[in-house]
């Protein structure tokens, strides 16, 4: 008789766990069925109450502080990386091979990912192995820590900025643009192939 779903996502958590890396759960979670979660969730929760917790890295002090002073925690890792925003649009400019006239918009964007307004699924797989080389982090913690919070009451400051800028925007400081591949790299709009039908 073969293994369920639960055993094999639970193995596959366990290995990544043992390999050093940080495996979050409810990704894991998300993958099992309905039927299968509850026992999933079970055998994780055992594994960690038997596994010696891990001493806190640099990156989950920095992340850690940031939530505590209400900031995206890509912003606090990106500063504390002795990163400016510029950096990283000068990384992807070149990575992806943009001209210069993308350079605003590489900016524009980049600013809604680390600011946790766009949802990281949506994303170009090949944005996280790049910023991961430039923040020195794991893709799996950026995706993590790029989610959009999930809020009742009062947003933070950086969101009220954010909707500041963009009601600018909606109000004639930026004429509506048609979506382009700086979109689509960010997941901003319809997906390219939809375009133009």
């Amino acid at each position: 008789m073969g293994r369920s779903v639960a055993t094999e996502l639970f193995q596959e958590y366990a290995d990544a766990y043992a390999r050093g890396d940080r495996p979050h759960a409810r990704d894991f979670l998300g993958r099992a069925t309905s039927s299968d979660r509850a026992l999933l969730a079970e055998l994780i929760d055992r594994f960690l109450l038997a596994t010696p917790a891990r001493s806190a890295t640099p990156e989950d002090i920095t992340v850690v502080d940031a939530y505590l002073a209400g900031l995206p925690p890509l912003v606090a890792l990106r500063s504390s990386r002795g990163l400016k925003r510029a950096d990283v649009v000068d990384a992807f400019t070149r990575a992806f091979g943009f001209g210069d006239s993308s350079r605003e918009k590489l900016r524009r964007r980049y600013h809604e990912l680390e600011t946790r307004q766009l949802d990281p699924s949506r994303v170009d797989s090949r944005v996280w192995p790049e910023l991961a080389a430039l923040l020195n982090a794991s893709v799996q913690d950026l995706i993590a820590w790029a989610r959009p919070v999930r809020q009742q009451g009062v947003r933070p400051a950086y969101f009220r900025m954010a909707e500041a800028v963009q009601a600018d925007e909606v109000r004639g400081a930026f004429a509506p643009e048609e979506p382009d591949e700086v979109d689509a790299l960010f997941g901003v709009g319809p997906p390219a192939a939809d375009r133009g039908r």
